[in-house]
């Protein structure tokens, strides 16, 4: 059993019971958003008994992820395209094979990730930043490490994107609020180490909820990024252009954050895979 969707009264009056300042106009702004989320959920539900089997209740979830009458929307913005002599490859392993065996160099596969960034950002707003001059370089580089035939790691010229929370010395690292528009990182993180000794590059950083605090994914400093399966949808949050870049083909893979669902929630949303690991595998 469950309810419907909330309307901008009930938004209204949950706010101030909870001592928000919410207006009118950003109820309603709500209740929009709220709408196609609820009805997939509703649809979910009145299929499957959750409480016995929640995989099968999240898969339902994402199988109907969008309204039956927006349909002909729910297709997926189509993956950049690779110039290689066969088929581009479709998965992050798959991609990683394709370089370590020679059959696309990592400045290929870059340049392709930076201008699908660039030509989807508008529509997406899944970065915060473009990083094409030092992530070209690394491919450059990466490319002559290959050609001498000394690799890096598995991940070799592979190129990812991460949230905008994973520090890089020397970079700017918002957490997705303007009270860190120009903080700038005094160390390397952790997992951003593993994956350079590992060979990956970074073309950039990626939308996030504030302080990865919220599952919806919005925020109103940076704009929201958009679903790329219906822009008219939510990412869910906080990953949420880490969801949108992978899901829209831009890039194979990237790291977000999971405290509560920070990463497994805009995954099933945008039709991704999305592993929180065990604390302190990583």
């Amino acid at each position: 059993m469950h309810t419907g969707s909330p309307t901008a009264s009930d938004i209204l009056r949950h706010a101030e019971q909870l001592g928000w300042a919410v207006t009118p106009d950003r109820a309603k702004a709500i209740e929009a958003v709220a709408q196609p989320t609820y009805a997939a959920l509703a649809r979910a539900i009145d299929t499957l008994d959750f409480d016995t089997d929640p995989f099968a209740f999240f898969a339902a979830l994402q199988e109907n992820r969008a309204p039956v009458e927006s349909a002909p929307a729910n297709q997926a913005i189509k993956p950049n395209a690779i110039t290689m002599a066969s088929a581009p490859p479709t998965s992050l392993t798959a991609v990683a094979s394709a370089l370590l065996a020679g059959r696309v160099s990592s400045y290929e596969l870059t340049l392709a990730a930076l201008q699908a960034a660039k030509h989807k950002q508008p529509l997406l707003n899944a970065f915060v930043r473009i990083d094409e001059e030092s992530a070209i370089a690394r491919a450059r580089y990466c490319d002559q490490q290959r050609a001498q035939g000394q690799l890096l790691g598995p991940l070799h010229g592979l190129p990812l994107a991460h949230k905008d929370m994973f520090y890089r010395t020397g970079q700017v690292s918002t957490c997705g609020s303007q009270l860190r528009a120009h903080w700038v990182a005094p160390r390397t993180a952790h997992v951003l180490e593993r994956l350079d000794a590992a060979g990956a590059l970074q073309i950039g950083t990626l939308n996030m909820t504030e302080f990865a605090y919220g599952p919806t994914g919005q925020n109103a400093y940076l704009g929201d990024a958009k679903n790329p399966w219906n822009t008219d949808f939510i990412t869910g949050g906080s990953s949420s252009g880490s969801a949108a870049s992978v899901a829209s083909g831009i890039i194979y893979g990237a790291l977000g954050s999971d405290t509560a669902g920070s990463v497994r929630l805009p995954a099933s949303i945008c039709g991704l895979v999305g592993m929180k690991t065990t604390f302190g595998l990583v």
